[in-house]
């Protein structure tokens, strides 16, 4: 199947995933399927292969490629919004790493220490904020820039140090450009690529 939806309006789509599916189980068969939609193929698939100008890029399960993803091209084709990511390097601290990049910095998993002194790129999905808490290795202060509600959730813009992030919020939460607002991120949810070959740390840590 290349791209059969593609010409859909987005009701129709969502009705004819739900049909390929089902169809799917009921012939018991494979299907090759080809889309530029990640909903597509997060929803369909059983195995994803992720490609780039012709190459592999990585082939796992839906969960393996969302969230051990091998590198910053595959963790960016995938995700609503798509994964923040910033620049910066890993410093020694005396829990064992942290990334920094001027203000903003984030405690890392202990099994990075080994890349202390490296240039990386942190990626982290806009659902692994967690607001609010106390301050402390793993939590950000910032403020609110913009606020997209989306009726199920909300989507809030915010920048800390001159670094702007996207977080899922909830559609409960009040927020407006300007609220001050604390964010704290567990460091086995960060994500980190080389600065150079875009290689995921992580991967190759797990």
């Amino acid at each position: 199947m290349d791209e059969p939806l593609s010409n859909l309006d987005a009701a129709l789509r969502v009705s004819m995933r739900t049909l390929i599916k089902k169809l799917h189980a009921e012939m018991r068969t494979t299907f090759v399927y080809v889309t530029h939609d990640q909903a597509e193929a997060m929803t369909l698939a059983d195995r994803i292969m992720v490609m780039r100008d012709g190459r592999v890029q990585q082939l796992g399960t839906p969960d393996e490629i969302y969230n051990r993803p091998a590198n910053r091209f595959v963790a960016a084709f995938l995700g609503n919004p798509q994964m923040n990511f910033v620049e910066g390097e890993i410093e020694a601290a005396p829990t064992g790493a942290r990334f920094r990049r001027g203000a903003f910095a984030l405690e890392v998993p202990p099994a990075l220490a080994r890349a202390i002194g490296r240039k990386v790129v942190l990626g982290v999905r806009a659902e692994d904020f967690g607001i609010g808490g106390d301050a402390g290795a793993s939590s950000i202060d910032a403020a609110v820039s913009l606020v997209l509600p989306l009726g199920s959730e909300q989507h809030l813009d915010i920048v800390c140090d001159g670094v702007e992030l996207t977080v899922r919020a909830p559609k409960e939460m009040r927020a407006v450009p300007g609220d001050a607002i604390r964010l704290q991120v567990r460091p086995e949810r960060l994500h980190l690529f080389d600065a150079q070959t875009e290689a995921s740390f992580l991967a190759e840590a797990r």
